[in-house]
């Protein structure tokens, strides 16, 4: 499907119907061999089921509040950042009985490709602009803080030839 695409950030296609289709030829596969589809991919020492993954938090162009970063498919709170709206999600994991960080691991989908402009990130629903270093500054301190996986952090048109994107110790993030 990467092929059919023929584009490096699978922008024709779209990432989400890339994913759709291949879990539904997995599936279908298990479905022919006879297999649950976590035995089907993990083989026959399979013994760890994937960890689910749910969006709580709608964000960026998906949402009408201030949140600039994008994750899909949640609830739009009018929350006034992005570290509001993760100490509101750390806080119900904390009150629910679970362990963050340990129980309940937290990720974004920076989407920076929707606020990466003129060699800034400009953060419309907080009223900021950071340039490249102080990003990866920021992006750092919330995976610190908050014990978190992200994808999208750098724009999709990015390369570690054509951005720059300073590296930074203990973090790294994934550029698509």
């Amino acid at each position: 499907m990467i092929e059919l695409d023929g584009t490096p950030n699978k922008a024709r296609l779209g990432a989400n119907a890339i994913l759709g289709v291949s879990l539904a030829v997995a599936k279908a596969a298990a479905e022919t061999a006879g297999l649950p589809l976590y035995r089907y991919i993990g083989g026959v020492q399979g013994r760890v089921l994937p960890v689910p993954m749910m969006n709580i938090i709608n964000g960026g162009a998906h949402a009408d509040n201030p949140i600039d970063f994008q994750d899909e498919g949640g609830f739009a709170l009018n929350l006034p950042s992005t570290e509001t709206g993760l100490d509101f999600v750390m806080d119900s994991i904390q009150a629910a009985g679970f362990e963050p960080g340990t129980e309940m691991v937290l990720a974004l989908d920076c989407a920076a490709t929707e606020f990466f402009k003129d060699g800034a990130y400009h953060y419309a629903g907080e009223g900021k602009t950071r340039d490249i270093a102080t990003q990866v500054d920021y992006l750092a301190g919330l995976v610190a803080q908050y014990s978190l996986s992200m994808a999208g952090a750098f724009p999709a048109a990015c390369s570690a030839k054509s951005c720059q994107h300073p590296t930074r110790v203990g973090f790294s993030a994934s550029i698509r």
